[in-house]
């Protein structure tokens, strides 16, 4: 009886700790489709298209060192890390040139 309880308990944590998550989506990863003030449309790989909104806490990096909305261009592969509202950039990493 014992067993059955605990193992119940076990099973009640895990199921809540991966529904904590929330289906909130933070990462993003695709291609700079456009640019526009404010915004980001990236076109995810799995080809679908994304409006991401940018704002002036919206960080940069480059190859791995800081960057500026300035080095975001289209056709850049960019991994953006977005807010609890899965639609404001808080880091933009763009892929360094080949």
């Amino acid at each position: 009886m014992r067993k059955l309880i605990a193992v119940s308990i076990l099973t009640l944590l895990a199921a809540t700790t991966a529904l904590a998550h929330g289906g909130h989506v933070h990462n993003v990863m695709g291609t700079v489709k456009t640019i526009q003030a404010g915004q980001l449309v990236v076109e995810k790989t799995d080809g679908a298209e994304m409006t991401v909104i940018l704002n002036s806490a919206t960080k940069y990096e480059k190859g791995g060192q800081p960057a500026s909305h300035a080095d975001l261009v289209a056709g850049a592969r960019v991994s953006v890390h977005l807010a609890n509202d899965s639609k404001t950039a808080v880091t933009v990493k763009i892929a360094a040139a080949k």
